[in-house]
């Protein structure tokens, strides 16, 4: 048995309140009539108040203006009666004329002499007449100027109107005073003037009554009225009238006052005269005014008129209203009572789509429903924070015209045309991944799953949809982060791996443009060591702007960067002022860019800048990522550094060790070759002392002499090399030593083809070595910079102070801590490879072509700078020149003093006892020949045995004792020791090739004293063992 329920329906009294609605309406309507009537009626008063003053104004304005032309008309008559003041008939035909044209404008003209009598006149009553004693003609004889009278009183002698005078004095060429001329303007015609403008104001349609005017004097009397019979008695200004204390401010205006006579409201509009040019004016007020009723008249005939009417209408239209108003409330009853359960129907309808519609709503996929045309049907909320449209801006339209790109929308309607046709869709009821648009314009990826689904005859088509932006961001950071440690970790250096770390980054993460800009520590500057662009970005001005910039720190964003250690991001780069680059970002369309340093160590080494055509809004998880990649880059870099440190370390002490083996080698040699050198050219000088200048064999003896000399440069040069070379070390100024060069350097380079240049820091420091050294090191680098630029270039000698710490430096391998002077020979030659820089101190090595050079002259640089306790580094490269840098250690005394050559002068002969002590027979008996010739008696010794046996033998002194250092058995500082035990008063003089022996450590040996270095001439023996002989023993 099936129940039916009633559910009551309470149907309310609609309508109720109409009637009464109309009454209330009604009632109101009447004081909202009234006060419009009066908001019209103020309206109305203040356009007629605005053309009433607009006319004051004009009458005003136009009484300046014939005022300001009668002035003129004055003083040119006055000019004119100056031309003929004896010609009284002329004058007087002159001013009838003036008269008769300018009618009705002068009420009569006049000219008087020198006393004020009347000479000529338009009225022949004026003639003779005087008028000294007036105000105006006494004004113009005193000050020389136009006097202008106001108006006079109406009591005159000419007539009963009133006058305006203007009195111009008459003077000579040479200004003296004439007389006068009178020109009297009556007031009848000004008000010509003023009728003239009153009546085309009362012509005006919104004007509807009659117009009155009143011109004042300054002082507020009336001589123009248009109520004639009180012309002239009245003052307004002392009756206290508004308008006319107002019109004295000079500006026009309007207002509503009292009628002075009849005692009603009018409107009246002032003005006041303030002179035109250069006439000043009179002051006067002029008043145009109107009844306040009359302007009103035609307005309030029109309300009558329309409240007449309105009535008529309004009554039978409350009636019908009154009668619609009870008909309409029956049927809103009966259409209540009919549609309360079609409510209810609604109302469940409505709940159970609003459960529905909280479930969509709240799914975490985006949810849209399209019909088989395409159009969207639904739209979640999910879906509105995902593409960023709203439910109401999407519902209605084509769904490709939302979040489907331009490229994919064909492609998206021919896929439903497809459906439709055959059932079957690529992409329906599977999940893919595609790329969607969102409101902004900008593309992303999402997850899309479509269902169709048929309802009646019609499909629909359901798409769930999830935003993977943050998981293709995640998946391309990690392919990021991936491919960068893949790149260092097929690079062997830095330069190897920028190209790939950057091709690594800006391909995953989707930049347009990547550069890495390297930090010159040298210039301290950052420069572009490499960039990658998208293919997308063609070769433009921003690129190459970015390979040419050279950036200081703290400009642009890499200086930035640099000048912080921190990383920055630019969300727009056309409107970052710290964007340098600005102009050119703007061209090829660059908006978004950010940038991290790279650490190396504790320093700033380099900076990657990204730019983007998109405007990127800074993103943290970004930034620390690409810190870490940073860090990865900077720890590469550090190991890549030191590991060339070590390389570079362990290639020098290679060397090092090579050339040590080599210096033994070839000391050796240049000990033997000095044995060899001295018996040379100790004989051919004996030889050459007894050839007479004429004797056939000298100049052969004279070649054998110089090839002895040539080999004995070759073996000091040997001997420099091997660091035994005889140096005496003094404390120098580097900037000193390279200044006094200068001349012979320019001469030796040849300046035409190649520019010396020096950079002398004036700071440098003092050095301790030996300075004809030095100069040699100097001069050898300087040849050596010449010959490795043919075609020219530029060579620069530089000092300065620096201090290396344990920092790793690659212009500083090998070169221990501590405070150095730098001299450095830079120049722009051919440069070297790394095979040629491996040999380069070796002796005998050369690039050059065969007959250019020994090869010594680097090997020589090599040995000097090791003995003089410093370091030498290269650099250099194939085409881009070649730079040596010497660090000697620096020292904090006084410079030494330069000592003199010693003179060669002729030695007396000598008588003393010398015990000589040589191994080498050939050198002995040259000495032994030698010493001889000289006077001394020689005890000769073979070796140190049999050294001490003559001495023992020898029953008389032996003064002095001449031993070679190095000797089989023996050395020579050996047998000085013993023979010194027994004979404590001989003096001792080593001689030798080693300079280096350890001799030279011990206390009262002197360099400079004590030592004779092979070769040796016999006339620098004789006077070194003269020296010896007759220096002061040292106890």
């Amino acid at each position: 048995m099936k129940t039916t329920t009633a559910i009551p329906i309470h149907v309310p009294r609609r309508y109720r309140w109409l009637p009464y609605l109309l009454i209330g309406v009604t009632i109101l309507s009447i004081p909202a009539g009234i006060y419009l009537i009066r908001v019209i009626e103020t309206h109305v008063v203040e356009v007629a108040g605005g053309g009433l003053k607009l006319a004051a104004a004009e009458v005003a304005e136009k009484l300046d203006r014939i005022l300001f032309e009668r002035k003129g008309d004055s003083l040119m008559m006055a000019r004119v009666a100056s031309l003929r003041t004896s010609d009284q008939k002329y004058l007087s035909e002159y001013l009838k004329w003036m008269k008769t044209t300018y009618s009705p404008v002068y009420q009569s003209l006049a000219v008087t002499d020198i006393q004020g009598t009347v000479l000529a006149a338009t009225e022949s009553s004026m003639i003779g007449r005087d008028y000294s004693r007036t105000g105006s003609f006494i004004a113009a004889r005193a000050t020389r100027r136009l006097d202008i009278a106001d108006v006079e009183g109406f009591e005159v002698e000419e007539s009963d109107v009133g006058t305006i005078v203007f009195t111009a004095p008459i003077l000579d060429a040479q200004d003296r005073f004439q007389g006068v001329v009178i020109a009297r303007i009556g007031v009848s015609f000004l008000e010509e003037v003023t009728t003239g403008t009153v009546r085309s104001l009362e012509a005006r349609p919104e004007m509807g009554g009659r117009v009155e005017y009143q011109m004042l004097t300054k002082q507020g009397r009336v001589f123009v009225d248009s109520y004639q019979p009180h012309k002239g008695g009245i003052n307004l200004k002392e009756l206290g009238l508004p308008s006319v204390r107002l019109s004295e401010s000079g500006v026009p205006g309007f207002l509503e006052e009292e009628h002075l006579r009849r005692h009603v409201q009018v409107v009246t509009g002032y003005a006041q005269t303030k002179g035109f040019g250069g006439f000043p004016g009179l002051g006067w007020s002029v008043l145009v005014r109107m009844d306040r009723q009359e302007i009103l008249a035609p307005i309030h005939s029109y309300f009558w008129k329309v409240g007449i009417i309105g009535g008529a209408i309004w009554v039978p239209i409350m009636g019908v209203l009154l009668w619609v108003t009870t008909r309409m409330r029956k049927e809103h009853r009966q259409a209540q009572q009919e549609s309360a359960w079609a409510k209810a129907a609604e109302a469940a309808l409505l709940q159970s789509q609003e459960r529905n519609r909280a479930i969509v709503d709240t799914a975490l996929d985006g949810v849209i429903t399209i019909d088989a045309t395409g159009i969207v049907t639904d739209w979640n909320a999910q879906a509105t924070t995902i593409f960023g449209w709203s439910r109401e801006e999407t519902l209605g339209r084509p769904l490709a015209d939302t979040i489907i790109p331009g490229r994919d929308r064909q492609a998206h309607e021919q896929g439903i045309r497809e459906f439709l046709r055959t059932g079957a869709g690529v992409i329906l009821n599977r999940r893919i991944e595609i790329v969607a648009r969102h409101k902004s314009g900008r593309e992303f990826p999402v997850e899309l799953a479509v269902s169709p689904a048929k309802i009646g005859d019609a499909y629909i088509f359901s798409a769930f949809i999830r935003d993977i932006t943050a998981r293709r961001r995640a998946e391309r950071r990690l392919v990021c982060q991936y491919a960068v440690t893949q790149a260092l970790s097929e690079s062997a250096t830095l330069e190897e791996a920028v190209p790939k770390v950057l091709h690594a980054v800006g391909e995953t993460l989707e930049w347009d443009l990547c550069v890495f800009w390297r930090v010159d520590k040298v210039s301290g500057v950052l420069r572009c060591l490499d960039l990658w662009s998208a293919p997308s970005v063609p070769p433009d001005p921003f690129i190459q702007a970015t390979w040419q910039r050279v950036l200081t720190r703290g400009q642009g964003l890499p200086g930035s960067i640099w000048a912080s250690g921190k990383s920055a991001w630019a969300t727009d780069a056309e409107t970052d002022a710290n964007f340098s680059r600005e102009a050119q970002a703007r061209y090829v369309g660059f908006h978004g860019a950010f940038g991290f340093p790279i650490l190396v160590g504790s320093e700033v080494g380099g900076v990657i800048e990204f730019c983007s055509r998109q405007v990127q809004e800074p993103d943290d998880e970004l930034l620390k990522m690409m810190k870490d990649i940073g860090l990865k880059i900077g720890q590469f870099a550090e190991g890549a550094r030191t590991e060339g440190v070590l390389r570079e370390t362990e290639a020098q002490l290679r060397q090092a060790q090579r050339m040590e083996a080599v210096g033994r080698l070839a000391g050796g040699m240049a000990h033997d070759f000095n044995n060899l050198l001295t018996v040379i050219r100790g004989y051919s000088e004996l030889l050459l002392g007894r050839l007479g200048p004429a004797d056939a064999m000298r100049k052969d003896t004279e070649e054998i002499k110089k090839a002895a000399d040539r080999a004995t440069g070759l073996t000091r040069q040997l001997l420099s090399f091997s660091r035994r070379q005889f140096v005496e070390t003094k404390v120098v100024d580097l900037n000193t030593l390279v200044a006094n060069m200068d001349g012979m350097l320019r001469r030796l380079i040849g300046e035409d083809l190649v520019e010396l240049s020096t950079g002398l820091d004036p700071s440098t420091c003092l050095m301790k070595a030996d300075p004809g050294q030095i100069e040699q090191v100097i001069m050898n680098l300087v040849v050596n910079a010449r010959d490795a630029m043919p075609r020219g270039g530029r060579l620069t000698v530089e000092t300065k102070n620096v201090t290396i710490g344990e920092e790793v430096r690659l212009d500083a391998v090998g070169v221990a801590p501590g405070s150095y002077v730098l001299l450095a020979v830079r120049d722009t030659g051919l440069g070297m490879d790394a095979e040629v820089r491996s040999h380069l101190f070796e002796p005998f090595f050369t690039t050059k072509e065969k007959g250019r050079g020994t090869g010594l002259g680097l090997s020589t640089v090599y040995g000097i700078v090791q003995q003089s306790g410093g370091s030498i580094t290269v650099e250099s490269a194939p085409g881009q020149g070649a730079i040596f840098r010497i660090y000697f250690p620096r020292v904090e005394q006084e410079v030494s003093e330069v000592r003199a050559g010693a003179e060669t002068t002729a030695q007396a002969p000598g008588h003393e006892t010398i015990l000589l002590v040589e191994d080498e027979p050939a050198v002995r008996g040259l000495v032994h020949e030698t010493l001889r010739l000289q006077g001394y008696t020689v005890l000769v010794a073979r070796h140190g045995i049999e050294a001490l046996l003559a001495s023992a033998k020898c029953v008389g002194p032996i003064h002095l004792l001449l031993t070679d250092v190095v000797m089989p058995q023996m050395s020579g500082p050996e047998v000085a020791e013993k023979i010194q035990i027994a004979r404590p008063e001989i003096k001792v003089l080593y001689m030798s090739g080693y300079p280096d022996h350890p001799v030279f450590d011990q206390d009262g040996v002197s360099h400079l004293m004590g030592f004779l270095q092979k070769p040796f001439s016999p006339p620098a023996l004789a006077q070194k063992v003269r020296e010896v002989l007759d220096s002061v023993k040292v106890a």
